[in-house]
C-alpha cells in the first residue's frame, strides 16, 4: 500500500460521518470505560467532475471482548449485523475507542486494519479512532493499494428529518416584522413643517412663541421702534 496525497491529479477525496453517526459515535465512547470497538457502513460517491466522496453511517457494537487497551470483535456478531442491515455489501468501516489515549493507531490497529483490507482489496475501507476529548483519527484505503494516513474526517449536518422538522417550524412559526415610518418630532414636540398647538405659521412663529420672548427684550424693542417714530401696539 502506498501512502498518498494527491490522486489524480485532483484534491483527496472527502471523508464525511452523518450526524447521527457521529453522536451515536461519542455516546459510545461517552459510556464505555474500556476501549470498544464498532462496525458501520460506508457510501462511496463520484460526482460529474470525477471527485470521491466516501459517507459513513449507521455505526453498530457488535458483540465482543475488550480491555483499556484491545478490542476483539466477535465475528458472529458482525453477521449478524451484517444480516440485519440493508445493503452488508456496505459494512466498510471498522471504528474503535481508545478511551482517553491519543487516537494515533497503534500496531495492533494496522494490523487489524490490513486485516479488513486485505479481505477485500478491490474495494474501500476506512478505519477511525476517537476518544472521550472527541479526537479523531481517519485511516483511508481507497482500493488498488491506495492508502491515506490521517485524513480529514468531516461531519455531514445533512440530516432530511431535521431539516424538513426545521423548515415545518419555520414555516408555521416566524413571521417577519413590519415597521411603519413615524416622522421624527422636532425640540418643541412638532412633526418638521406643523405649526405649534398655538402658533399660526408654517415655522411655528405665532403668539405661542412670542410669549417666549423676555420682558427685557420687548422693551428694548419697543424704545427702538419709538425712537424710529413707529412702534407695537
Amino acid at each position: 500500500m502506498t501512502t498518498i496525497s494527491i490522486l489524480n491529479g485532483a484534491q483527496l477525496p472527502d471523508c464525511y460521518i452523518t450526524i447521527d453517526a457521529m453522536a451515536r459515535v461519542h455516546e459510545i465512547v461517552r459510556q464505555s470505560d474500556k476501549e470498544v470497538g464498532w462496525m458501520g457502513q460506508m457510501i462511496r460517491r463520484v460526482d460529474d467532475k470525477g471527485m470521491i466522496s466516501l459517507t459513513l453511517f449507521n455505526p453498530y457494537v457488535p458483540r465482543q471482548e475488550v480491555s483499556g487497551a484491545t478490542t476483539d470483535i466477535d465475528a458472529e456478531g458482525v453477521a449478524e449485523y451484517a444480516l440485519a442491515v440493508k445493503q452488508p455489501e456496505l459494512i466498510k468501516w471498522w471504528g474503535h475507542s481508545h478511551v482517553r489515549m491519543g487516537t494515533s493507531p497503534s500496531g495492533t490497529d494496522i494490523t487489524t486494519f490490513n486485516e479488513h483490507i486485505e479481505a477485500d482489496p478491490d474495494n474501500p475501507f476506512v478505519m477511525t479512532i476517537h476518544n472521550k476529548d472527541h479526537e479523531t483519527h481517519c485511516n483511508i484505503y481507497l482500493g488498488g493499494g491506495l492508502y491515506i494516513n490521517d485524513a480529514p474526517l468531516y461531519v455531514d449536518w445533512n440530516n432530511p428529518k431535521m431539516v424538513k422538522s426545521v423548515e415545518e417550524e419555520l414555516e408555521a412559526n416566524v413571521r417577519e416584522k413590519v415597521y411603519g415610518y413615524v416622522k421624527p418630532a422636532t425640540p418643541n414636540g412638532n412633526s418638521p413643517g406643523k405649526p405649534t398647538s398655538k402658533g399660526k405659521g408654517k415655522r411655528g412663529r405665532g403668539r405661542g412663541n412670542r410669549k417666549q420672548l423676555s420682558v427685557a427684550t420687548q422693551q428694548e424693542r419697543n424704545a427702538a421702534s419709538n425712537a424710529m417714530g413707529f412702534g407695537f401696539y
